[in-house]
């Protein structure tokens, strides 16, 4: 590739991720809301909220979503949270000129682990530097919000 020349990037299956992440929500994050143990949820230190939490859920979702998400869109990466969280050196994958997702399994993990609605999955497709989509999805309110470059 010569000097200012980009790389083609996949095209953004909108209509699957969206389809993919309602599924999520639906069949694997909401029938745990409310209804986790103690054992389920564990204090995550970061440097912004040394008091931050994980659930077993946000684990679960993050590995599902990540294996779905490289299986919708071959030669993308996944960055997700919980991933970055245990090894930081995932990041280095937003350097690189191949598209990246960026993901967080359940925005909102207080409010998920205490049984408040106020939580979601938010996604973002980014290629050199730019978000291409994101999407946010509220499953214990059933709204999705997608956006798209353009």
């Amino acid at each position: 590739m010569t000097k200012g020349q980009r790389k083609l990037l996949p095209s953004i299956p909108v209509d699957a991720v969206t389809a993919l992440l309602v599924e999520v929500g639906r069949n694997l994050i909401l029938p745990r809301f409310r209804h986790l143990r103690p054992d389920e949820i564990e204090r995550k230190h970061t440097l912004t909220d040394p008091d931050d939490i994980v659930t077993a859920v946000d684990r679960q979702a993050e590995e599902h979503l990540t294996k779905e998400l490289l299986s919708l869109v071959p030669g993308t990466a996944v960055i997700g949270e919980e991933a970055v969280h245990s090894e930081p050196a995932i990041l280095g994958s937003l350097a690189s000129d191949d598209p990246v997702w960026l993901l967080d399994p359940i925005d909102g993990t207080r409010n998920f682990a205490s049984g408040d609605d106020g939580f979601g999955i938010m996604l973002a497709y980014v290629a050199h530097g730019e978000t291409l989509a994101a999407w946010v999805v509220l499953p214990a309110r059933d709204e999705i919000y997608v956006a798209e470059a353009g």
